[in-house]
């Protein structure tokens, strides 16, 4: 649960990150 819960934050992070950047 812990290891998939991480992937998913990270997951998330990367596309918060993405879009950020393409909004840019």
């Amino acid at each position: 649960f812990y290891f998939h819960l991480s992937t998913r934050n990270q997951g998330a992070q990367e596309r918060r990150r993405r879009l950020d950047e393409s909004s840019s």
